[in-house]
């Protein structure tokens, strides 16, 4: 069953006071690129998120977000003391020096550099194992929601190959008329030239160079192949999208041949028709995994 690369999914867990809220989204993309969004204290995980959501994701845009709370006693507050009587010590014979009044407030030395430091405490692989868990399930309800967008591209994507099948049909049932035609339009052009002893036998000839020219056999067989081989694309397990785009591209490939050989302005019309179909199913594929 095949994948959507849109999805999203998102957790929250907990652990000895630290409250993480996990958020990954997904959108379409050629390539596999992470961005990372996370609360400073989470950011020495980095390495170990992307090549978590890596080894899941092998196609996308993928955003992870990771909010934190954490309580008081998550942070550490220290008082640089020494540092702190240097700055009186100082401040005071400056005072004694210029006759100023040496009073220091509380206020005063919050304002002083490097005397107060609020840290966090540093997480420990107890924490990452938390994260970790709360990854996985925000993953899993990307695969989820992406599992039911691919259920929905595949209903599509088989709609839009009906209509491609109906519209190739109708072209080559409408080949041999086209022929004919053809061939009266010649034999009555060439009777017009050369008068009543005109060549029949050029007439043939010049009839199956014709014929030889606006044969689309061919690109009706590819057409064939190329629906058998989406349709086996969209019962794999395995990410099919590239493969997808290839055989999209190479149908309408197809289509602008059949339409540069066959002059026929009802041809004309069904190969219109065909190409609009062949982009709603482009932009269908640009989206599978």
């Amino acid at each position: 069953m095949i994948r959507s690369m849109t999805g999203f999914g998102s957790a929250t867990v907990e652990k000895n006071g630290r409250n993480y809220r996990i958020i990954i989204s997904c959108v379409n993309n050629r390539f596999c690129e992470v961005f990372t969004h996370f609360h400073h204290s989470v950011e020495i995980f980095e390495r170990q998120i992307v090549e978590m959501i890596r080894r899941c994701f092998q196609r996308g845009k993928i955003d992870v977000t990771i909010n934190a709370r954490v309580s008081d006693v998550e942070y550490t507050l220290t008082i640089n003391e020494k540092l702190l009587k240097r700055y009186v010590h100082h401040l005071r014979a400056l005072a004694k020096k210029n006759d100023l009044i040496s009073d220091i407030s509380v206020t005063d030395i919050i304002h002083m550099k490097g005397i107060v430091q609020l840290e966090d405490n540093a997480l420990s692989d107890n924490d990452w194992s938390v994260i970790q868990k709360g990854i996985a399930r925000a993953i899993n309800g990307v695969e989820k929601m992406r599992k039911r967008e691919g259920t929905a591209i595949a209903r599509d994507v088989n709609k839009i190959i009906n209509k491609l099948k109906s519209g190739i049909s109708v072209i080559k049932k409408k080949m041999p008329k086209i022929n004919k035609a053809y061939e009266l339009r010649l034999h009555e052009k060439m009777k017009q030239l050369i008068g009543k002893g005109y060549d029949e036998q050029r007439i043939i000839t010049e009839s199956a160079i014709m014929a030889a020219k606006t044969d689309i056999n061919e690109e009706i067989m590819r057409f064939s192949s190329h629906f058998d081989q989406i349709s086996g694309c969209l019962k794999e397990k395995t990410p099919v999208g590239k493969k997808m785009d290839f055989l999209v591209q190479e149908m309408l490939r197809e289509a602008n041949t059949i339409g540069s050989k066959v002059g026929d302005i009802s041809v004309t019309r069904e190969v219109v028709e065909l190409k609009s179909n062949i982009e709603k199913l482009k932009e269908h594929v640009r989206n599978i995994q």
